[in-house]
């Protein structure tokens, strides 16, 4: 009998969950159906008699849930029932895998860590997200993708569909937990559990501005055979520009298409190379340092056209390709003094060219240089004034540049600092900010040719006391 009340509670279980992933409004039945496979588990100890239990529950789950992949019109039927079954199968395999790890946990701590299963689920669900069988409509988060049910996870806007499958998961066991032991602790866990989100969520939605720009678009559906997409006399893109010919007299003034079954993918390969070198040496009673270097920056964009029904890539026409280069050289030479306890001073070089090239830079190729001539010297003048005067002379082909002077004096008096500083400061505007565009779904990057360059003066006064107390120094 008690083995019946065991399969009994799979079988509910893995039908109920089954059910909610239907647009039938029973995605409620996902916040308590895992309870029943909780109960037909909870004294299985042994491994075998574990993943047993979890993959006939999978299996059932996944039957329910995945059974209309066969019907899939586009092949012989026999051939979707067969895609239908290796799509349970892989699915159940990940609920395996779950349940497995967590039976290793169980076994590390000589019980049950129920708490553990909604982190060890929600881990597993988003690393097979990242592979190639990922399968979204397979997760339990999608039970409460309907729309009586979308009013009571707005938290996802934080969470993403993982933080849904966590409040699931953990939701059913602290249920488990109530339905073991109806404490009054229990209640209020499992109350707490299940309202708080939902309180997030109606927030999320009260707080939704009450005016929406609207949008009128039209959906086209191309509607072709498979025969036709089959049929190799015109490729992809070819098909897909016929049929456009075709759509643009439906669009009329609305402002959005959607086309189903296709799409664009862009693929980004960014190469970076960085050389540089640097010299430090001793002449004429002076130390030098030489700094110079390359970076070399180059991102190549190609764009893909996508049949989602044949899963073809077709390289796009050259005009949605894309290679952009960057190139940046400097040089950087100083000389000093050896220190001297009266006058310290130093000069220098700054020497920067760069140019980019690409079909996202304005006019298809810009260049910028910076050459600057510093100096500064340091007046010691006794133990307790020191000043520092320092200039910049710089040189930019697109931007006039003032002379930029600095000023620093401090001031000792036993344990006492107080400094004062002056700087002026210069700043052209970069290749990107000025020329670089990049316009896509997800960015609006549009260089202004027109920016100035950036000029400030900087005023500063400090003051620092050391004040000793027994061992302690407080600055």
């Amino acid at each position: 009998m008690k083995s019946f009340n065991r399969i009994y509670n799979i079988v509910i279980s893995a039908v109920c969950m089954g059910l909610a992933q239907h647009p039938l409004g029973l995605g409620w039945l996902a916040w308590f159906c895992l309870v029943p496979l909780f109960l037909a588990i909870k004294k299985q100890n042994k491994f075998s008699g574990m993943i047993l239990d979890i993959f006939v529950w999978g299996f059932i789950y996944h039957l329910v849930s995945l059974f209309w992949l066969s019907s899939n019109v586009g092949v012989e039927k026999y051939v979707a029932f067969i895609t239908m079954l290796l799509a349970n199968l892989i699915c159940t395999l990940n609920v395996v895998v779950v349940f497995s790890l967590w039976h290793i946990v169980n076994r590390l701590n000589d019980k049950k860590i129920w708490l553990a299963l909604p982190f060890i689920w929600t881990m597993v669900d988003y690393i097979t997200s990242l592979t190639d069988i990922s399968f979204p409509w397979s997760s339990i988060a999608n039970t409460q993708a309907q729309d009586d049910l979308l009013p009571f996870i707005q938290f996802i806007e934080f969470t993403g569909m993982f933080g849904l499958t966590f409040w699931l998961v953990i939701l059913n066991v602290y249920l488990f937990h109530f339905y073991q032991n109806k404490s009054l602790k229990n209640i209020i866990d499992s109350l707490a559990i299940f309202i708080f989100p939902i309180i997030v969520s109606f927030i999320l939605v009260s707080s939704e501005p009450t005016s929406k720009e609207k949008i009128d678009f039209v959906v086209i559906q191309p509607n072709v055979s498979i025969d036709d997409k089959n049929d190799k006399k015109h490729d992809d893109l070819d098909m897909v520009n016929r049929l456009l010919d075709q759509s643009i007299p439906s669009l009329d003034s609305r402002q959005l298409l959607i086309w189903p079954e296709t799409a664009f993918d862009d693929y980004y390969f960014t190469y970076r190379k960085d050389f540089g070198t640097e010299i430090n040496t001793k002449r004429w009673n002076h130390r030098i340092n030489i700094i110079g270097g390359h970076n070399n920056y180059r991102r190549i964009k190609n764009t893909y056209f996508k049949d989602l029904t044949t899963l073809q890539d077709t390289l796009s026409d050259e005009s949605a390709q894309d290679t952009s280069i960057f190139n940046l050289m400097f040089l950087k030479a100083t000389a000093s003094n050896d220190k001297n306890n009266k006058i310290n001073y130093q000069i220098g070089l700054d020497l920067n060219e760069e140019n980019a090239n690409g079909k996202k830079i304005i006019d298809n190729q810009q260049n910028q240089s910076d050459y600057a001539f510093f100096s500064n010297v340091q007046l010691n003048l006794n133990e307790k004034v020191t000043i520092r005067q320092g200039f910049r002379l710089i040189y930019n082909n697109r931007y006039e540049a003032p002379i930029v002077p600095a000023t620093n004096v401090l001031l000792k008096h036993k344990k006492n600092q107080l400094r004062f500083s002056y700087a002026r400061g210069f700043r052209a505007p970069s290749l990107k900010e000025l020329f670089f565009e990049f316009i896509d779904i997800n960015h609006n990057i549009v260089g202004n040719k027109n920016l100035n360059a950036e000029t400030s003066d900087n005023y500063r006064i400090s003051f620092r006391k050391n004040l000793v107390f027994d061992k302690n120094i407080l600055n």
